[in-house]
């Protein structure tokens, strides 16, 4: 996407999207939990109305087109980005559904709670935006 949409930022704003002391593209976020909405592409015209499967087989998408309604072929998928995020709106959920699991699986195992594994999602990314920062302060230091 970024590389999709650099040459626009460049015209709307007049100016490259750039890079930081590290050399990463401002264009590429260093933790992505991006929005897309996925849809199936079909070698017949009409709209998509149902989609039905029975057990073991694969799907059959139903389209209509004007009065008529048939099974589809599917032809391929078109990913649609809705928003580039960086989903930190959604650690808190993370971090009640890892309680809840913890939760399930200490009962189950009869062992007690271990808060160590809430949380843990969200300690990959921040380690992560650590060594970013770590990386980043060896590059500025580099050019003092």
């Amino acid at each position: 996407y970024a590389g999709r949409g650099a040459e626009a930022y460049r015209r709307d704003s007049g100016r490259p999207v750039g890079r930081d002391l590290t050399g990463l593209s401002y264009g590429t976020p260093r933790y992505m939990m991006l929005d897309f909405l996925v849809t199936p592409r079909f070698a017949e015209e009409g709209d998509l109305v149902e989609v039905t499967r029975e057990p073991g087989l694969e799907p059959v998408f139903i389209l209509q087109h004007g009065d008529r309604r048939f099974p589809g072929t599917l032809s391929g998928w078109r990913v649609v980005l809705i928003e580039p995020n960086i989903g930190v709106g959604l650690w808190d959920r993370v971090a009640l559904r890892e309680e809840a699991h913890e939760r399930a699986a200490s009962e189950a195992d009869q062992r007690p709670f271990d808060w160590d594994r809430v949380g843990e999602n969200a300690r990959v990314v921040l380690r992560d935006l650590s060594r970013a920062g770590e990386d980043y302060l060896k590059a500025l230091e580099g050019q003092r």
